[in-house]
């Protein structure tokens, strides 16, 4: 029976840390025509929220819309923001931005830092960025991990990963001490 009650437990806390307490939101739109008759909108929005067991999330949105009259070449760009912060200290952002051409920028990093029952640390950050030019099969991506692992004495390993395309291009070990 005590298995039944940890399940169901766990389920409440996975619901509850969805439940947002607190949330903020904001949204601005404004369109403005030139001289020219060129028409442009910019719109922009922004959320905020605190988890009911910690946590918060922070997303803002961005998208300019320049449409020249009777030229039929009407370009969009784009932006977007979120910030992740677990009740925990583990934070993770996204930024992602397209430009007129359709060319799409993506940058995520995370950080996570973890505690052993030695008393020591380890901390992980990873920095992945992702260019997509629109088109078939130009996309390229290139990614650093960082890992540190600190022990009870002080002593420090770090080890960082770079790769280009999925492709481990370097691995580096240090000891500090």
């Amino acid at each position: 029976m005590n298995a039944m009650y940890v399940f169901l437990l766990g389920i409440l806390l996975s619901i509850a840390s969805s439940i947002a307490i607190a949330e903020t939101d904001s949204n601005s739109s404004v369109e403005a025509v030139d001289g020219h008759g060129t028409k442009i909108k910019v719109e922009r929005s922004h959320d905020e929220s605190d988890g009911i067991l910690g946590g918060h999330t922070s997303e803002t949105k961005e998208e300019v819309v320049v449409d020249p009259e009777g030229l039929m070449n009407k370009t969009k760009e784009s932006y977007e923001r979120k910030v992740e912060v677990e009740r925990d200290g583990d934070v993770s952002e996204t930024v992602t931005s397209k430009d007129a051409l359709g060319t799409e920028h993506t940058i995520t990093r995370s950080k996570d830092v973890d505690s052993n029952f030695a008393g020591g640390t380890t901390a992980t950050t990873t920095t992945k960025e992702v260019l997509d030019p629109k088109g078939l099969g130009n996309k390229q991506t290139a990614e650093i991990e960082k890992e540190v692992t600190t022990h009870v004495d002080g002593t420090k390993v770090e080890t960082t990963l770079k790769k280009v395309n999925g492709d481990n291009v370097e691995e580096t070990t240090k000891t500090i001490p």
